[in-house]
């Protein structure tokens, strides 16, 4: 297996590194991971991107980048602008980091748990020791880590390569608090976890053409490929960052606008925070922001611009029929739900051209 281009220059990877492996303690984190072949959300309940789905997505995205890309790249690229445009709506200090395999490294199977470990590492670390400064600095403030990442069958026997942003918010009153993770303590917990000690860590927006519209097309062109051939899944914090499913609610959001450039309005919207309502005669789509990402529909029914009320100032006109107490109460069917009714509870309706139509209580 040649060496991934991306990676190629002085960040290099040592292919041949070799150290013992240890295990770590097991905790589960709030992720989803989407493989390329894999329904759109955890949540979505079955439901699968159907043919018309894909080509829209694929579509819309090329359109927005001027590339043509397969289906692989266009998810990968929205998966990426989203987390990233929600993260820099809401103040989190974010970093770009690549962790690579080495020929000693466990089987590609163990990649994205070995990457949960790691992010648990960071979260539980009161300090670390910084080569560069020779000195211990402290990493206790850092927790709730969120991500979003791109696992590829790069490496040694395809053992996987990790394409990664890991986000993380200051609290209230940590404002002055960085999230800076030293590079060497980073390499040694990886080689720790996964005998590998090549680590690639960066502030994501340290450069100037690291703007989230680069950076995503970086990705889904350098890290997935022409053909999607290195794509093993791409994965986000989806409980501790949106709260619901992302795919399925940027279907809604381009079923219910015209156009890609409407659909990425309303789809920020509803990313930087904001409620937002869309009214059609069936009823109104409530899309609800992060961090309970998704839509609520109610369903109404309005009537007709030529329809008339029954009443005395309508075309319908509304005669009743009771019985009296000694009577013996016949049945009358409903033209409404089909269903004999005592006729005292039935009303009859008279239109003007003529026909009788018989609406029990339950409907009318």
């Amino acid at each position: 297996m040649s060496k991934p281009s991306s990676l190629v220059g002085p960040h290099a990877p040592d292919w041949s590194k070799s150290t013992s492996q240890t295990t770590g303690d097991v905790s589960s984190l709030d992720s989803y991971r989407e493989s390329p072949t894999s329904p759109s959300d955890r949540d979505s309940g079955g439901l699968s991107e159907d043919q018309d789905s894909t080509e829209s997505e694929q579509q819309s995205e090329t359109e927005e980048t001027g590339m043509a890309w397969n289906r692989q790249q266009s998810r990968t690229f929205h998966r990426v602008m989203t987390m990233l445009y929600y993260w820099e709506q809401n103040d989190y200090l974010i970093r770009w980091i690549t962790l690579t395999s080495s020929p000693d490294s466990p089987d590609s199977e163990n990649l994205a748990y070995n990457h949960q470990r790691l992010r648990q590492c960071v979260e539980r670390a009161d300090l670390a020791y910084d080569e560069r400064q020779d000195d211990y600095v402290p990493m206790s403030h850092i927790d709730q880590l969120e991500h979003v990442t791109i696992r590829t069958s790069e490496g040694p026997e395809n053992k996987g390569v990790i394409h990664t942003f890991w986000a993380w918010k200051p609290h209230d009153g940590q404002h002055s608090r960085d999230f800076y993770i030293p590079q060497n303590w980073l390499s040694g917990q990886w080689d720790r976890l996964h005998n590998a000690s090549y680590v690639w860590i960066e502030d994501y927006g340290s450069k100037d053409y690291h703007d989230r519209g680069h950076v995503a097309r970086y990705c889904a062109s350098q890290y997935v490929g022409d053909h999607g051939e290195a794509l093993e899944s791409v994965s986000w914090s989806w409980g501790r960052s949106l709260g619901g499913a992302l795919a399925r609610t940027w279907e809604a959001v381009k079923a219910h606008t015209e156009g890609l450039q409407n659909a990425l309005k309303l789809w920020h919207r509803v990313l930087g925070g904001e409620t937002v309502r869309m009214g059609r005669r069936t009823g109104t789509t409530v899309f609800k922001p992060p961090p309970n990402l998704g839509t609520e529909r109610t369903v109404s029914i309005t009537p007709p611009a030529d329809y008339n009320p029954p009443g005395p100032d309508g075309e319908t006109t509304v005669t009743s029929h009771g019985s009296g107490p000694d009577d013996h109460e016949q049945l009358t069917s409903c033209n409404g739900c089909g269903q004999w009714k005592p006729e005292s509870s039935v009303r009859t309706l008279r239109p003007r051209d003529g026909r009788i139509i018989h609406i029990c209580s339950d409907c009318s």
